[in-house]
């Protein structure tokens, strides 16, 4: 089994993610700087987990790619458990590591792109240099910019990874709907291409150290992009299905934690960090269980319905956001506890359904 789950990386990975949920909640009960810690272990290690397993899974099939992934996903597992142990000694050390296993992916992901002469493939492969340069510049300066732009610059990933995810869980959908299996879904590119750049001005206005109000204008600009981009689902055959609805969901909060930070930004509110906490937990962390979900699914030969601890989780994981974003206005009580516990429990509720999935099911390819 743990051959197999390291010949198909996105199992370990994806697995592995769970485990450092759990260890960035469990900071905030027994670790002293709870806040460096809890930065580390959701931007540090459960986004770089979750992109190395899903594109490890995803390019290979995109780009024709036949060889063996275990040989790298051992090398990058490695790099992981190397910044698991260099915590205990500086932070800088395991954002170091976890920067190299970056470079590692970004390497490995440029190689087969170019191998393949794919030229649809470079955002991907750009978004991974970005990511690359924000841990190396953080890890050298010590500019907490370079890790707080990591959020923004993961709803870029969002937006060109959700991009093909949209129109996978679309087309399910429709065939699960009478006499529609030859409809088809077509997002937006200029949605998508309008919210990517307006996404690029705001890293850059905050990586230039610009004025609140700049920054809140270019924050309202991105949330009235984001939706916008809510019209292209309502149809009511889409809108039947439960995968679609979690979808939407994201979508939804996507485009109003960025109104209400460009509002706070703006207006001197003082709630920018409630608002960046909307977008991390239910957004950021809402799409990579969401994708959790799709791909792990997909790819042990199982039918696109979302098991019922999977639906629960979902539901906990937006009720931690709206509980540390919102609701932490009115009462410490739903500040760092209530939405810890929700934001563990949904990962662990996650996994122990994938679990007996990935260790029950063969690999497969994508059905489509």
């Amino acid at each position: 089994m743990i051959n197999d789950f390291f010949t198909h990386p996105m199992r370990i990975f994806f697995l592995s993610s769970v485990f450092c949920v759990v260890l960035g909640c469990l900071s905030f009960f027994v670790a002293g700087d709870f806040v460096s810690f809890h930065k580390f272990a959701f931007l540090g290690l459960v986004c770089p987990l979750a992109y190395g397993g899903f594109l490890f899974t995803a390019v290979p099939d995109w780009t024709n790619f036949p060889g063996d992934l275990k040989k790298h996903s051992v090398a990058m597992f490695a790099l992981f458990i190397l910044s698991l142990v260099a915590m205990f000694l500086d932070l800088k050390f395991s954002y170091f590591f976890m920067g190299c296993f970056w470079l590692y992916l970004t390497i490995f992901i440029l190689v087969l792109i170019i191998r393949d002469r794919n030229d649809q493939n470079f955002s991907v492969a750009s978004i991974l240099i970005a990511f690359c340069a924000f841990d190396f510049l953080y890890v050298f300066s010590g500019d907490e910019k370079f890790l707080n732009a990591q959020i923004h610059l993961n709803m870029i990933a969002i937006l060109v990874v959700s991009f093909r995810v949209s129109i996978v869980m679309a087309k399910e959908a429709f065939k699960l709907e009478p006499d529609m299996n030859e409809a088809v879904f077509a997002p937006s590119f200029v949605y998508k291409n309008l919210a990517i750049s307006a996404f690029v001005l705001l890293i850059a206005a905050l990586l230039l150290d610009a004025s609140s109000q700049i920054v809140g204008f270019l924050a309202l600009g991105c949330g009235f992009i984001l939706l916008a981009r809510l019209s292209e689902w309502h149809h009511l055959c889409l809108l039947r299905h439960h995968f679609v609805i979690f979808y939407y969901l994201i979508s939804l909060f996507s485009g109003v934690g960025y109104v209400w930070l460009g509002a706070s930004e703006i207006l001197d509110l003082a709630l920018s960090s409630n608002a960046i906490h909307l977008i991390a937990l239910c957004v950021v962390m809402g799409v990579i269980m969401l994708i959790f979900n799709v791909a792990g699914l997909r790819h042990s030969g199982q039918e696109l319905v979302f098991l019922r601890l999977s639906r629960l989780a979902l539901v906990l994981l937006f009720a931690a956001g709206v509980s540390r974003s919102v609701l932490a206005i009115f009462s410490d009580k739903f500040y760092i506890g209530m939405p810890a516990v929700l934001f563990a429990v949904s990962f662990v509720l996650w996994a122990i359904n994938f679990y007996a999935i990935f260790r029950d099911n063969e690999f497969t390819e994508d059905p489509e």
